[in-house]
This record gives C-alpha cells, sequence and structure tokens, in this order.
C-alpha cells in the first residue's frame, strides 16, 4: 500500500491507531490489520508480519519497510444499512524516536 522510510535523527518506533466504530468480524481475527514485508538479502519476500493496533516496530535510521494492510471481512454486512465502512476516520501513524531529542519545530 505505501513504504515508510525513516529519514530522521534516530532509530524509531512505529505503529498505527485505528478510529473508533471499526466493526467486529465473526472470526477471532482483527477486522483491518497493518502488516510489513520482511525480505531476504536477495529482495524476496520471506514473510508479512502482521501488526497488532498500537504494536510498535523498530525503524532503523535511513531503513524503509513496505507497509500493507489486510481486511477480513466475515459476518460482516456491507450492503446499505448493513455495517457500514470498515474504517471512517483517520487512521494515526506514530514514529516514536526519544534518543532524537527534541524537534527544532
Amino acid at each position: 500500500m505505501f513504504e515508510l522510510c525513516n529519514q530522521g535523527k534516530a532509530d524509531a518506533t512505529v505503529s498505527y491507531e485505528l478510529p473508533e466504530g471499526v466493526p467486529e468480524n465473526d472470526v477471532d481475527e482483527p477486522t483491518v490489520t497493518f502488516y510489513y514485508v520482511e525480505r531476504d538479502d536477495e529482495g524476496a519476500v520471506t514473510n508479512r508480519r502482521m501488526l497488532d493496533e498500537e504494536e510498535g516496530v523498530l525503524l532503523e535510521l535511513g531503513e524503509c519497510a513496505e507497509v500493507g494492510v489486510r481486511t477480513v471481512t466475515k459476518g460482516i454486512d456491507a450492503t446499505d444499512g448493513g455495517d457500514g465502512p470498515l474504517v471512517s476516520g483517520e487512521v494515526t501513524l506514530t514514529a516514536d524516536a526519544p534518543e532524537a531529542g527534541e524537534s527544532d519545530e
């Protein structure tokens, strides 16, 4: 879906938060989950690591990660009058880099 790169001053822990109201499904899995792609030295995909909401993942300085979105819609009614959209509102991405010091903003 997108590539996320750490172009800051230090390693950063990146996490996400979904808006309230994301519907529940009838299976024991999150309805919306972000994941990042892990690759080997030759560039082949070795894993798609699912991330729980607010779970942090380390992104080292200068490192980039390919990020995707996985949806599980089993048991969710997407018709008019149904459960509505999976996500309505803003998804918040946070990069926490305490070793970078204070911002110059």
